[in-house]
């Protein structure tokens, strides 16, 4: 059972979800800066957090704490009252959340690989501030084993034993030191010196698809699931050009329908209705397939992330088309 399934964490969920969808749409496209960095960061961290509470329990209090970091990422920013030690509720998150399969997509993936090869290593900037400071000389002049971050290091190290012998164990060891490389690079960002902007944000950028990945793989892989309603439905008109991705489950979202240019048009969020829709899970959508669907749906649509409720009781994320003028725009993995 996943965490969100856990009774008194639905909301905090929905806030989560919701939350990734508007901080994709707040930036512009294709842009990878700073704010989408933290965004991806905090997101990592609610679902942490999320497992984290579901394991131990949490107080009303930690339950709103939680929802409110869904809304940080909306924009609405409070201030949270607690903070769990982050690095190892997500190596924790981490080795209770992704099957074998998982690990192996993930660390196989593209994303990760580039970070594995990304050089000079990752900085370690609070550790070269504290160096300069002790040492009263320029940061330009702070040695360079000072700066190398051992968990960039030890990311490589533990990438070529998993290709030398790719085995759970390694798969593991290997996962957890993506988790920790992601921690450093939040970290710089708070850390980082004026003199190396340039480089934090070249790093980032390349860390930031790899924190998609995660995350697509931490949500149980939304980019494998699309969830249709209107003309795409068995029996309906277009229903032919998803007609090979399977057998569907019946499900419902939380939004709201609407008629634009005589087909339906869905709008997420809390406020709305519960609206029927077709599941459709499948490994070719990851193949190429949401290209053609995006061109099929055209500007009217965009894809976004949304909770599905099926009639089991069990709660999902998946991939929807909604109202290209809403807010809450896509954050799937393509």
């Amino acid at each position: 059972m996943r965490w969100w399934d856990t009774p008194g964490l639905e909301r905090a969920f929905e806030s989560l979800v919701e939350g990734l969808n508007h901080s994709n749409s707040a930036a512009r496209p294709g842009v990878v800066n700073l704010d989408r960095i933290v965004d991806a960061f905090r997101a990592i961290e609610a679902l942490a957090n999320g497992a984290y509470y579901a394991k131990y329990g949490m107080s009303r209090t930690e339950a709103r704490q939680l929802e409110n970091e869904g809304r940080e990422l909306s924009g609405r920013r409070p201030k949270p009252s607690r903070r769990i030690e982050l690095a190892e509720i997500l190596r924790e998150y981490s080795r209770g959340t992704f099957t074998f399969e998982e690990r192996r997509r993930l660390l196989n993936s593209r994303d990760v690989r580039a970070l594995e090869q990304l050089r000079p290593l990752i900085h370690d900037e609070e550790a070269a501030d504290e160096y300069a400071k002790g040492n009263h000389c320029r940061i330009v002049d702070v040695p360079q084993d000072v700066l190398d971050n051992h968990r960039h290091r030890d990311l490589v190290m533990r990438l070529q034993k998993y290709d030398e012998q790719p085995n759970s164990e390694e798969s593991m060891n290997a996962l957890e030191a993506l988790v920790a490389v992601f921690y450093q690079v939040r970290n710089n960002r708070d850390h980082g010196l004026k003199q190396r902007t340039k480089r934090n944000k070249d790093v980032g950028t390349v860390t930031y698809h790899g924190m998609r990945r995660f995350i697509d793989g931490a949500l149980d892989m939304p980019s494998q699931r699309l969830a249709v309603y209107g003309t795409l439905c068995t029996g309906k008109a277009n229903h032919a050009r998803i007609d090979d991705l399977g057998s569907p489950e019946i499900g419902r979202v939380r939004a709201t329908l609407k008629m634009k240019d005589g087909y339906q048009v869905l709008t997420s969020g809390s406020s709305g209705n519960e609206v029927e829709v077709e599941l459709y899970r499948s490994k070719e959508l990851t193949n190429g397939r949401w290209k053609h669907l995006d061109e099929f749906e055209g500007t009217a649509y965009r894809r976004i992330l949304i909770p599905v409720k099926l009639t089991s009781g069990q709660h999902v994320v998946a991939t929807t088309y909604a109202d290209s003028r809403s807010d809450n725009t896509m954050y799937a993995v393509k």
